[in-house]
């Protein structure tokens, strides 16, 4: 498509963006807040393409830390995640009720905003971990 546009446009079109990821700094700035909190949990947060910087790419990053856990906002985030690490993914989105049948709940964690969804996972009779958010 881009080159359909360049050539009806007759010139050379350049991106102004340009994103660069340092994965010795992304590794070193993991390790610097473990280190910081060594009883806590660093939870990378990867929503929206790991904020436009490239999910698969930025998970291929964090095997050299191995998170425990990562965050995502949708299921199609955690499908890439949960293919690209070992880490628990938590996923932090709310989600058509039909998807939870489709998550492995070894390595899974959901966030619950509502009692439709908390019943609806409950109706499942699995074991899952749930994050309970409350609006106070």
């Amino acid at each position: 498509m881009i080159q359909w546009i360049r050539r009806l446009l007759g010139r050379q079109i350049k991106s102004l963006n340009r994103i660069e990821l340092s994965q010795s700094a992304l590794v070193h700035n993991y390790d610097c807040l473990s280190l910081l909190h060594p009883n806590d949990t660093i939870i990378p947060v990867l929503k929206s393409n790991a904020y436009g910087h490239g999910l698969r790419e930025v998970c291929q990053i964090l095997r050299h830390v191995n998170p425990e856990i990562v965050a995502v906002d949708s299921y199609p985030e955690y499908q890439i995640v949960h293919r690209e690490l070992v880490s628990d993914v938590l996923i932090i989105g709310e989600m058509d009720l039909s998807v939870y049948t489709h998550l492995d709940v070894s390595r899974v964690i959901v966030a619950v905003y509502n009692k439709r969804t908390l019943s609806h996972l409950i109706s499942l009779n699995k074991k899952i971990r749930v994050h309970i958010f409350l609006n106070t």
